[in-house]
C-alpha cells in the first residue's frame, strides 16, 4: 500500500469513526433507562385474617434515567397518570405508588367493612374480596417514539372481573402524546374507519358487514378509529377492550393494520420524523 493509500485510508477512518461517536451521542441523548416497581398487599377486613380481603398488585416500569432530564421527568408524568390518575404525579413513582396503595386499602376498608359487619348471609362473603392488578410496560422505546402499555384487571363483586388494556404513544422529540390527528391526513376518518372494518372482516375470515355483526362486531358500539392504538415499526394496532364494539364474551380485540395499507392517508411528515416509515 502506497504512501497516498494510507493516507486516504486514515482520512476515512477517522472520519468514520467521528460519524459514529456523533451518531451514538445522538441516540443516547433521548433514550430513556427503565425501572419497575412492583407492590403486591392483602389486606383483610376489621384486621382479622378470617374475614374477606383485598389484594393490591402492582408492577409497573417508569424511566429512572435519561441524558435529557426534562424528557424523564416529563415521562414520568405521563406514565403515572397513565396508571393512577392526576391525583398521584406529583412526587416520585416510589412515593406515588406508595400513596396510591395506602388510598385503595383505606377506601376498601371505608365502605365495605359497615356493610359487612351488618352482612348475615355467609354465602356471599366471598364478594367481599376485592382485587385490582395494574401493570404498566413499556412496549418500544427509541430516540423518537415511547409506546406504553397499561393493563388493569379488578374484581369488586358481581358475577366476574373487568379487565383493560391501554396504549399510549409518545413523541419523545417533542415531549406530547400521540393522538390519530398526529398521524393522518385532515378528514382521514372515513377512510382509517373502512381500512379497520376491512381488517376485522379479513380476521375474522368473513366477506360482509352483516357476517361480522352475526360475530356480535358492532353489536355493544360502532366501529371507530379508537385512540386507544400502539404503533410498531411496521404498522399500528387498534385495540378495542370489553364491550366497546362487541359483547364480553368476544373479549378484547385487536386490529392490526400495516403502515403500507394506510399509505393514502398517514401523514408522511410525522412518520418519517418519528422513525417508522
Amino acid at each position: 500500500m502506497n504512501k497516498h493509500s494510507v493516507i486516504v485510508l486514515a482520512i476515512i477512518t477517522t472520519w468514520s469513526f467521528f460519524l459514529f461517536s456523533c451518531n451514538n451521542k445522538m441516540d443516547k441523548k433521548e433514550l430513556l433507562t427503565f425501572d419497575s416497581i412492583k407492590v403486591n398487599r392483602i389486606e383483610h377486613l376489621l384486621g382479622d385474617t378470617a374475614k374477606p380481603y383485598c389484594n393490591l398488585i402492582i408492577n409497573i416500569m417508569y424511566p429512572s434515567a435519561s441524558n435529557n432530564a426534562v424528557l424523564k421527568d416529563t415521562m414520568t408524568h405521563y406514565i403515572l397518570e397513565l396508571c393512577f390518575g392526576d391525583d398521584y404525579t406529583n412526587q416520585t413513582p416510589q412515593i406515588e405508588v406508595q400513596n396510591y396503595a395506602t388510598h385503595y386499602i383505606t377506601q376498601y376498608r371505608q365502605e365495605l367493612e359497615p356493610t359487612f359487619k351488618q352482612e348475615s348471609d355467609k354465602s356471599v362473603q366471598e364478594w367481599y374480596n376485592y382485587y385490582r392488578c395494574i401493570k404498566g410496560k413499556a412496549n418500544m422505546c427509541n430516540a423518537n417514539v415511547l409506546t406504553y402499555r397499561l393493563d388493569l384487571n379488578e374484581y369488586t363483586g358481581g358475577a366476574h372481573n373487568i379487565y383493560s388494556t391501554t396504549y399510549e404513544n409518545y413523541d419523545l422529540i417533542r415531549m406530547k402524546k400521540l393522538k390519530t390527528d398526529d398521524l393522518f391526513k385532515p378528514n382521514f376518518q372515513n377512510e382509517l374507519t373502512l381500512d379497520i372494518i376491512t381488517q376485522l372482516m379479513k380476521d375474522e375470515e368473513v366477506t360482509t358487514k352483516e357476517a361480522l355483526a352475526e360475530k356480535g362486531y358492532g353489536t355493544t358500539g360502532t366501529i371507530y378509529p379508537t385512540e386507544n392504538f400502539l404503533l410498531d415499526k411496521d404498522g399500528i394496532t387498534f385495540f378495542y377492550n370489553v364491550y366497546e364494539i362487541a359483547p364480553y364474551s368476544n373479549g378484547t380485540t385487536a386490529i392490526r393494520i400495516p403502515y403500507s395499507k394506510l399509505k393514502n392517508i398517514i401523514n408522511t411528515e410525522v412518520f418519517t420524523r418519528l422513525g417508522l416509515i
